[in-house]
């Protein structure tokens, strides 16, 4: 409900001389944060006809979760925004076939959240359409911003100098435990680094210590056996972390997350 006493009390407060000036929308904010919720998915649910899909589900999905990431963030109610519909409208849309409800809910969250909601662009809704839950994961676990953990292609160099590249992208083995499709991570990489949320920068690697536990996996191991006659096996050592993007994107769908030490 609108407190219409408080409402006055801001308006006289701020007509006040030096006082804050109070735009239009800001004196008619509810200050209850599930009104704020239940009016912003009004609003996102309006574009959708009632006989879509689950529509009821998506619509008490979308109230429930809403409200309670904003309770769990304990977002202060004067940091407490209306959202940005080109972000909420296809967000929520979105939620009639993802696998990302978790992300979705974050990313809506984030937009009413004024201590992030200007990291958030628009793009984040068309991004996590293309990620998988796997690939979330991956992102949640990478190191922090201008850290990097080494990534590497196996490879058998044969001896006329041809390099056959038997496996790409193999990760340090917490890494790859994030995934419960193991065999997809170089497709996952891939993706992710199309996305510029990582990347793998040409010609920088690790210390060669940080490559012994991605060399010491059965599978690496059975790799580097099945090498073709006389050819040597080895591995193409690089790095790979977040970008920029992928940061912000990070903060903004996934929120707090355990990130690995990684490496400078």
């Amino acid at each position: 409900m609108y407190n219409r006493s408080s409402e006055s009390r801001r308006s006289a407060k701020a007509s006040k001389p030096g006082a804050k000036p109070v735009l239009e929308t800001d004196m008619y904010l509810p200050a209850a944060p599930t009104v704020i919720v239940d009016r912003t998915v009004s609003s996102a649910l309006a574009g959708l006809p009632v006989t879509s899909t689950h529509f009821a589900e998506i619509e008490a999905y979308v109230r429930k979760s809403v409200a309670e990431e904003i309770a769990r963030r304990r977002v202060p109610e004067d940091d407490l925004r209306w959202p940005r519909m080109d972000v909420v409208v296809p967000a929520v849309e979105a939620l009639r076939y993802s696998e990302n409800r978790e992300a979705f809910t974050s990313l809506i969250a984030s937009t009413m959240d004024a201590r992030i909601a200007n990291v958030v662009l628009p793009a984040y809704v068309e991004m996590l359409k293309q990620v998988s839950k796997d690939e979330m994961r991956l992102l949640a676990a990478m190191p922090q911003l201008g850290r990097y953990t080494p990534i590497a292609d196996i490879v058998h160099v044969l001896p006329n100098g041809q390099v056959i590249t038997a496996y790409r992208h193999a990760l340090p083995p917490e890494l790859a435990a994030t995934c419960s499709l193991a065999s997809n991570i170089p497709q996952y990489v891939d993706n992710l680094v199309r996305l510029n949320l990582i990347a793998r920068p040409l010609e920088q690697q690790a210390a060669d210590v940080a490559y012994r536990a991605i060399s010491q996996q059965d599978f690496v191991k059975r790799l580097m056996k099945a090498a073709p006659t006389k050819a040597r096996s080895g591995m193409e050592k690089a790095v790979c972390g977040l970008t920029d993007l992928g940061d912000a994107f990070r903060r903004v769908c996934i929120g707090e997350v355990a990130v690995t030490p990684g490496k400078r």
